[in-house]
């Protein structure tokens, strides 16, 4: 039954689990089902975080090679937001899975579809390899030159 109201109604089957979990009545725990839901959560939060640094790269890289100046504004609040977002959900475990060599690349694709169109010549001076530290993509105070 646990497991039929997991597929029909999944917010409702969290909190009857939630409220299982609390009571300590575990024989009726569906532990399969909410182990899987727990590692699928901390997958999101990483994948989310992920999400974030991609768009922040997305949005320095436009700001450091785009000629265009009136999005300029937005794409710093656009960053800013994103760091904000980031840094609530990042954890010590997460930063260590961080792997800029593939993020990088992904978020090339994002500025050069966003912008490819506009700026052919946009694309070609965009670097190999990824220009920025976790830090600076971190720090508040920190955008391209």
């Amino acid at each position: 039954m646990a497991s039929a109201l997991h597929d029909t109604d999944p917010y409702l089957w969290t909190q009857q689990q939630a409220a299982l979990l609390k009571a300590g009545r575990w024989s009726e725990i569906d532990a399969d089902l909410v182990a899987e839901e727990i590692a699928d959560m901390g997958n999101e939060i990483r994948n989310a975080c992920f999400s974030f640094i991609r768009r922040i790269l997305e949005h320095l890289l436009k700001l450091q090679h785009s000629i265009q100046q009136d999005p300029r504004d937005h794409w710093r609040t656009e960053v800013a937001t994103f760091r904000v977002d980031l840094k609530d959900r990042l954890t010590r475990s997460i930063e260590n899975q961080i792997d800029l060599g593939k993020l990088y690349p992904q978020a090339v694709r994002l500025a050069v579809t966003a912008l490819g169109r506009q700026e052919p010549a946009f694309a070609r001076q965009l670097p190999a390899e990824c220009p920025w530290t976790l830090e600076q993509i971190l720090d508040d105070d920190f955008w391209p030159v």
